[in-house]
């Protein structure tokens, strides 16, 4: 309950609300708003401070999402008071039933909360995300990301707005504490509920809360206002540090093929390789990875030309080397034959679509005959998977042949991709290896033909080039 320092008039709320949601307007181009409303006191203000906003500012419009996690008995309670409350503020209402799965070496309240994020995400559309942080959440992150081990992006805690791979998330409560809140909802006569599940102490969040700074707070009064002062100092430290980093990490990352060229770095320099190394891994990750990581990532390039290995992150990416270069790699699923289709082939006709695994391949006709292609006796051939590498070929424009082996090297296509890679062949003649060369047999007359291989967790399709490192991963 708000003491008698946190207590507004209705007209001082009403205020409050308009100048909190016209300083996120003014940071924000017109989008949607969805707004994660757990029916909480945070996450129904937050509700009713879009609602006013886009009132005030027309270019907004208004979601909500609901998460029913499926854990808790009063999961109905708080699906009806969510109804009730967008039905009465007139504010559309999604409710999504979360499947969270607890994994290994992972807290239920990480899994809970990547299960939730995702559900809201996934019905932002290109929006903003709003969530109903507040100032005593985020002492509390700072906390939880001292426990983790963070650096100052960790401790730094959450920003009014951050846009990352995620897309664009705001949390226009964060300079109030939870006491305001509340007090802003009595103000305003805003109904709420409570969940019981955050008086769990098995819950980091909830120790924090009810036992940690309670007991700091008896010897250092001003412990959150330390913290706040902390955490914008490490914010700040960070954004210079990342001034820094970035232009020298353009120079080396190439964003279509998730690869970070290390072949110039100075590995004397460990402070800026693993600077280099952490700012590569957040192209993909929200979270940095652990500093254990980064420097095994650093000693994996600093091993001999052929050094491989294959380091875990998290969402299933993993970090890999190939010749000098840090590759982020997916989670993949390769193409899996049976016997008859590793000892013959498998046929693909124009036009048809085959999909193996994460990789689909296609046969389509050249769209001119200056296109990079092939000629069929037949509009039809035949995919090869798994060639020997002691196989010689030689690719259009070469005089002599070479070992496929070392033609892999040659286009710069790296081991984990090359079980994807078919040999192209008509009849008993290659005419190429998808996604990289045609062969010299591959002349002729009549229509010319391309295949292409999409690769689903990479968005794309493949494609590798001679002496040039455009492997795509």
């Amino acid at each position: 309950m708000a003491t008698a320092d946190e207590q507004y008039t209705p007209a001082a709320a009403q205020q409050l609300v308009w100048h909190l949601g016209d300083a996120l307007a003014a940071k924000l181009a017109p989008t949607c708003l969805t707004v994660g409303l757990s029916g909480g006191p945070d996450s129904t203000l937050l509700l009713y401070l879009c609602r006013e906003l886009c009132h005030r500012h027309a270019r907004f419009t208004l979601k909500a999402v609901h998460c029913i996690h499926g854990l808790d008995a009063d999961d109905p309670l708080w699906l009806a008071h969510c109804r009730r409350l967008c039905s009465d503020l007139a504010v559309p209402l999604t409710v999504k039933r979360l499947n969270i799965v607890y994994k290994n070496r992972e807290s239920p309240e990480d899994s809970s909360r990547q299960e939730r994020y995702r559900a809201l995400l996934a019905e932002v559309a290109g929006g903003c995300l709003c969530l109903g942080h507040q100032a005593d959440d985020n002492c509390e992150n700072f906390f939880l990301a001292l426990k983790r081990g963070s650096g100052p992006q960790g401790l730094a805690g959450m920003a009014l707005i951050t846009r990352d791979a995620r897309g664009i998330i705001a949390r226009p409560l964060l300079t109030l504490s939870r006491a305001q809140v509340e007090a802003l909802t009595l103000a305003l006569k805003l109904p709420t509920v409570f969940d019981i599940s955050n008086t769990y102490l098995k819950f980091e969040r909830n120790f924090v809360r009810l036992q940690l700074l309670p007991l700091m707070q008896t010897r250092f009064p001003k412990i959150k206002a330390a913290v706040a002062r902390s955490q914008e100092l490490c914010a700040l430290e960070h954004d210079l540090a990342m001034r820094f980093i970035e232009p020298q990490f353009h120079k080396r990352y190439d964003p279509a093929r998730l690869c970070l060229d290390c072949s110039a770095l100075d590995f004397n320099d460990e402070h800026l390789c693993l600077l280099l190394m952490r700012r590569f891994c957040q192209c993909v990750l929200v979270q940095p990875p652990e500093l254990s990581r980064l420097r095994a990532a650093l000693q994996l390039m600093q091993g001999t030309h052929g050094a491989v290995g294959c380091i875990a992150l998290a969402a299933g990416w993993t970090l890999r080397r190939f010749m000098q270069a840090l590759y982020l790699v997916p989670s993949l699923k390769l193409p899996v034959l049976n016997a008859e289709q590793r000892a013959d082939g498998i046929e693909l006709t124009l036009g048809q679509t085959l999909t193996l695994g994460d990789f689909s391949y296609r046969l389509l006709k050249a769209e001119d005959a200056s296109t990079d292609g092939f000629y069929l006796s037949a509009p039809q051939l035949q995919l090869r998977f798994a060639p020997p590498g002691q196989l010689r070929l030689k690719p259009q424009g070469r005089a002599h042949q070479r070992e496929l082996k070392k033609l892999y090297t040659e286009y710069a296509i790296p081991s984990w991709l090359r079980p994807a890679l078919p040999l192209l062949c008509d009849d008993a003649e290659v005419v190429g290896l998808a996604a990289a060369f045609n062969c010299a047999r591959a002349k002729g007359s009549g229509d010319k033909y391309t295949l292409t291989v999409d690769c689903g967790p990479l968005g794309r399709s493949l494609h590798f080039a001679r002496a040039k490192r455009e492997a795509g991963v």
